[in-house]
């Protein structure tokens, strides 16, 4: 997904479309798990269809207000979860324990927080609350919300990003 040129500052010449979003999405991405994690990743496609799961994940949300409201899903697969909190505590990661399984609430709260800092260079101010832990499959999509799907790969397995913004939030009316 391609975004042209944005003036940053204003709110009416840089709405959080999709492509804005997306960018940025990616970008805080890639800077929170190579700079934590030590893990390149790269995008594999931006959707609003939420694909199949190749196999165990972990997932975390976080609840989004502001200029933006809606919630951010960061998932896991498994063993892409444990190359991660492996890496960030400096050992091997065999078995992943309830500790270990809330490294992706606070992955998708630094996430959040990178991306909210560049929404932030546009004039798009947002809030995050505190990242819940999901255990069994992912929620559905209520109806008041839009779907922005992200995925990447890594030598370590797939991550992704889900970010359902309600259609009445300021910012989605492009979304």
């Amino acid at each position: 997904m391609e975004t042209g040129p944005v003036e940053k500052g204003s709110v009416e010449t840089a709405p959080a479309t999709p492509p804005l979003v997306a960018d940025l999405l990616t970008q805080a991405t890639q800077s929170v798990l190579e700079m934590m994690a030590q893990v390149a990743v790269s995008p594999a496609g931006v959707t609003t269809a939420r694909p199949p799961a190749a196999g165990p994940m972990v997932s975390s949300s976080i609840a989004l207000e502001g200029d933006l409201q809606g919630i951010l899903l960061a998932s896991f697969e498994e063993d892409c979860l444990k190359q991660l909190v492996g890496n960030m505590l400096g050992t091997a990661v065999e078995h992943l324990s309830p500790e270990d399984l809330q490294t992706a609430g606070e992955l998708v709260n630094m996430i959040c927080g990178e991306t909210r800092r560049l929404l932030s260079e546009y004039g798009v101010m947002v809030r995050a609350g505190i990242p819940a832990l999901i255990a069994g499959p992912l929620p559905a999509l209520p109806a008041e919300h839009r779907r922005l799907v992200l995925a990447f790969q890594s030598a370590a397995g797939a991550v992704m990003l889900e970010l359902q913004v309600r259609r009445h939030s300021p910012m989605a009316q492009s979304a």
